[in-house]
């Protein structure tokens, strides 16, 4: 009951937070901040790490869901936290251990010009050899 009541008053005070400019998204901010229990968007990135390794306290996770749930940036910043540990963890999946990285020939050839330049090696862009 408490959640709904909270989500309902910032719903009120803020209107739709996913449609809300700069300054309702920092007001609504200060007032998680300021609700007693509640976390603001600073602390959800304290326990971004726990969340997704299921190891917050009960009532740790109740507070983290509910941010959540209000919160459109949080939302935001956990799916893009998700994707990356997705992406990491299909680059470095043991059924790719040892397959050759395929790096585009522009990089190549700025990491091998910067390497010139910083005179460490003496490898030409381009030219395959190395330094």
């Amino acid at each position: 009951m408490y959640y709904k009541t909270l989500r309902t008053m910032m719903a009120l005070m803020i209107g739709d937070l996913a449609k809300a400019g700069p300054i309702k998204r920092k007001i609504a901010s200060f007032a998680m901040a300021m609700l007693p229990g509640q976390l603001s968007c600073g602390e959800f990135e304290q326990f971004i790490c726990d969340y997704t390794e299921n190891r917050l306290d009960p009532a740790v996770r109740r507070r983290f869901d509910f941010h959540m749930s209000v919160c459109p940036m949080c939302r935001t910043h956990l799916a893009a936290y998700l994707k990356t540990i997705e992406l990491s963890n299909r680059a470095f999946a043991p059924e790719r251990a040892g397959e050759p990285v395929e790096a585009p020939q522009e990089l190549v050839n700025a990491v091998l010009a910067a390497i010139a330049l910083s005179g460490k090696g003496a490898a030409k862009p381009g030219s395959g050899e190395s330094p």
